[in-house]
């Protein structure tokens, strides 16, 4: 009775292993699709994403399963007040469900030759690799945004932000 007991735990774990492997090697490795379309550019912007999880050859594809993100939105930049509005409104169709987000984003448009943040960051980049102040430049950084004489957020004429100087 016993022996019968231990060979029916056996027969068990062996069965939950073989379906392991077969879960394992029946699982999608596809990494899915992405693509996207920008049907109008500046100041008027429409653009259209489809996200799929799955590749459409893949057996787990379906096509309820794709995301589609249209995106509409308009850019106004006043340089005589020195900011840059942003209007956006997204809606998101995929799953059964539909989400419709508004944004709205103002910037401060900066001279990069008149702004310190911007100036910090270009000697961080073009600096000599054998001179050793990036973490003085670090740290005024930090103080200038802590006393506000810049931020993070600040776009220069063309669009471009801290991270696209670096």
């Amino acid at each position: 009775m016993i022996s019968l007991r231990n060979h029916e735990r056996k027969m068990k774990q062996n069965l939950l292993r073989w379906r392991k492997t077969l879960a394992i090697s029946d699982s999608c490795t596809c990494h899915g699709n992405r693509q996207e379309k920008h049907l109008l550019r500046r100041p008027v912007f429409l653009s259209i994403e489809r996200l799929y999880h799955h590749d459409r050859r893949c057996s787990s594809w379906l096509p309820e399963a794709c995301v589609m993100n249209v995106s509409f939105g308009l850019i106004l930049s006043y340089l005589m007040f020195g900011l840059k509005l942003r209007i956006l409104m997204a809606l998101s169709i995929g799953a059964g469900t539909f989400s419709l987000t508004p944004s709205l984003i103002c910037s401060r448009i900066v001279s990069e030759c008149h702004s310190i943040a911007f100036k910090i960051v270009a000697s961080m980049t073009s600096c000599d690799p054998s001179r050793r102040t990036l973490r003085k430049d670090s740290v005024e950084l930090s103080r200038i945004f802590q006393t506000r004489q810049s931020s993070p957020h600040d776009r220069l004429e063309n669009g471009q932000t801290l991270l696209h100087v670096s």
